[in-house]
C-alpha cells in the first residue's frame, strides 16, 4: 500500500509542480523575448513529462483503490476526486490541441487546469 501511495504522490508532484513551474517560466521566457518556437519546444517537453506524472498518479491511484485503501464513508469524496481527475485530463488534452489560439486563451485554460488540479489535491488530502 505504501508503495502505491509513494508513486501516487510522486506522480501528483510531477503534474502539479511542473504546472506551477511552467506558469512561472513562460511569462519570463516572453519577457526575455524568446521566439515562440522556443517557448513551444519547452512546452512540448513539459507536456511529455507532465503526462508521465499524470499517468503515474492515475495508475498508482488505481492501485490504491484496488487495495481498498478508500473507506466506504469516503466514497462521495473519492467520486469527486475521480471526476476532477477526468475533467483535468480532458482539459489538459484539449489545451495541447490549442496551438493556434492566443496566449491569453491558452493561459485561461491553463489556469483552469491549475485550479482543478488543486481541487484534486484538496480532495486527496481529505481522503
Amino acid at each position: 500500500m505504501r508503495v502505491w501511495l509513494f508513486f501516487h504522490l510522486i506522480g501528483g508532484a510531477i503534474w502539479l509542480g511542473g504546472m506551477i513551474t511552467m506558469g512561472a517560466l513562460v511569462p519570463a521566457m516572453r519577457r526575455v523575448s524568446l521566439e515562440r518556437s522556443q517557448i513551444q519546444a519547452v512546452a512540448r517537453q513539459f507536456g511529455r513529462v507532465s503526462w508521465v506524472g499524470f499517468g503515474l498518479a492515475v495508475g498508482s491511484g488505481l492501485g490504491l483503490w484496488s487495495g481498498n485503501r478508500i473507506a466506504l464513508n469516503d466514497s462521495r469524496l473519492f467520486i469527486t476526486k475521480i471526476s476532477l481527475v477526468a475533467l483535468v485530463g480532458a482539459l489538459a488534452y484539449a489545451h495541447q490541441g490549442m496551438r493556434e489560439r492566443t496566449p491569453r486563451s491558452r493561459g485561461l485554460v491553463q489556469g483552469l487546469i491549475l485550479l482543478v488540479s488543486l481541487g484534486i489535491f484538496a480532495a486527496g488530502a481529505a481522503l
